[in-house]
């Protein structure tokens, strides 16, 4: 019951991130680019954990489902993960 809690709080606190934070975001990162990338994945970060437990519930042991959710969820979240270094990064050499 305590993780359905954190996991809700984090959802509405990725979209009140998405919802509100992009001014404050760019104007941090200097590259709209690096900003885009940065802004998506800490709202993926954040939001994700409610939609993917509740899609487990529904999808049950369905082989199919189960490994839809785990290309839909986890790899993004990798992915967000390696761009969001990469930006933190790498990425400020060009700029």
């Amino acid at each position: 019951m305590l993780l359905n809690v954190v996991e809700a709080l984090a959802f509405g606190l990725g979209l009140a991130f998405a919802s509100f934070a992009w001014p404050a975001v760019k104007r941090i990162v200097p590259s709209t680019g690096r900003a885009a990338i940065m802004y998506v994945s800490t709202a993926w970060f954040l939001a994700n954990w409610w939609i993917h437990d509740n899609f487990h519930m529904v999808v049950g042991f369905n082989p199919g489902g189960l490994l839809a959710i785990e290309y839909g969820f986890h790899v993004t979240l990798m992915v967000a993960a390696v761009a969001l270094a990469y930006s933190l990064t790498i990425g400020q050499r060009t700029h």
